[in-house]
């Protein structure tokens, strides 16, 4: 399976580029592996995202303006809409992406950024796996949006994000995620998270997740080794989960 593969030409405002990539909607999912917190990125973004059930990728274009020390950052993108590795577009209707944020920067050590983004598309015969939960396909109009918010300072970060798909004649779905992380000291961290992610699948469960997570630094963000561990309170049981995870970064 293809991932990244694009053509990236910079300007003193920003930047084009074109190829196969994951496209600007959402905070977390844009964000690289080695700076989450915790040890996966939280279902609703996993899922809710347009291309999320193609590895996050598209093909297309994307233009972006984010001027140096404005804090300002601006995307609009063109996509095949059909998600990654997926070459043909038999019915010419694309998938169209805006992000928007802004940084307001306190003091050297504390920052607050915030913003929202868009994806629309009209397409006939997609297939949402992640949403309805079977091989059922869809027409027609798609569009999602997100509002971000991620306030970080010295030694701990707050990160919130609601993102929310309308799928004509079909239903909407929703989800959130917020988590609070710390760095005790420079090589051990922990953070207290939950979720929650509401789709059209009548077999999924769609009560919040409660995580707590530790981290230990090795070398930085190159070398860590992740604990999470999660419990969803329904009314009749309690589901836990836990993960361990060893991280190796080469770049």
């Amino acid at each position: 399976m293809l991932q990244d593969v694009y053509a990236e030409y910079r300007l003193p405002f920003g930047f084009f580029r074109g190829g196969q990539f994951v496209p600007d909607f959402s905070l977390e999912r844009v964000e690289g592996d080695a700076y989450l917190p915790l040890a996966e990125r939280a279902a609703v973004v996993n899922t809710l995202i347009p291309s999320g059930d193609t590895y996050a990728r598209d093909i297309g274009a994307e233009f972006v303006v984010e001027p140096k020390k404005s804090g300002f950052h601006a995307s609009v993108g063109i996509y095949n809409g059909n998600g990654g590795n997926t070459k043909s577009n038999e019915d010419r209707r694309f998938l169209y992406t805006n992000r928007t944020t802004y940084n307001i920067r306190f003091t050297d050590d504390l920052s607050w950024t915030s913003g929202f983004s868009l994806a629309y598309r009209n397409k006939n015969g997609l297939t949402f796996p992640g949403i309805f939960g079977n091989d059922s396909t869809f027409s027609g109009r798609d569009l999602r949006w997100g509002a971000e918010t991620h306030l970080k300072a010295d030694r701990w970060e707050i990160q919130s994000e609601y993102i929310q798909a309308d799928l004509e004649g079909r239903g909407k779905s929703y989800g959130y995620y917020a988590f609070a992380d710390y760095d005790i000291t420079p090589k051990n961290q922990v953070v207290l998270s939950t979720e929650k992610l509401k789709t059209l699948a009548a077999s999924y469960l769609g009560e919040p997740w409660y995580i707590v997570g530790y981290s230990h630094f090795f070398n930085g963000q190159k070398v860590k080794v992740m604990a999470d561990a999660g419990a969803q309170f329904l009314s009749d049981r309690t589901n836990y989960s836990a993960v361990i995870q060893f991280q190796l970064f080469f770049h």
